[in-house]
């Protein structure tokens, strides 16, 4: 029966100094901002350019965002939209896919 008292006693410790460790981690996450110093930022007060050459008017209808990638539709106003993979740690743009005419397939010959 003591041994019991002890490891139930051992056990609530552990879980106690478990929940302090976790209360003093998210407080120095908040109350330190160098901690997150290391991580890449947006300033919020000034809209992004990221230098796509698209037209003058063209709008982002559709964002998604997979692993370290986010997919835009971007829609031109002269037509012509395109879907823009960028890399969220770089900034850089890893692929514009534009729609056009599909290419012949060799399984599939065209009319």
């Amino acid at each position: 029966m003591r041994a019991l008292k002890v490891t139930l006693l051992l056990g609530a410790v552990i879980i106690a100094v478990g929940f302090v460790a976790i209360g003093l981690e998210v407080y120095k996450r908040f109350t330190d901002p160098a901690s997150y110093a290391n991580k890449p930022r947006i300033a919020t007060d000034a809209p992004l350019r990221l230098g796509l050459g698209f037209e003058e008017g063209a709008r982002v209808e559709q964002l998604m965002a997979a692993g370290g990638r986010l997919a835009m539709l971007v829609r031109q106003p002269g037509g012509g939209d395109r879907v823009v993979v960028l890399d969220v740690q770089s900034g850089t743009v890893v692929a514009v896919v534009a729609p056009g005419a599909a290419p012949a397939s060799p399984a599939r010959p065209g009319p």
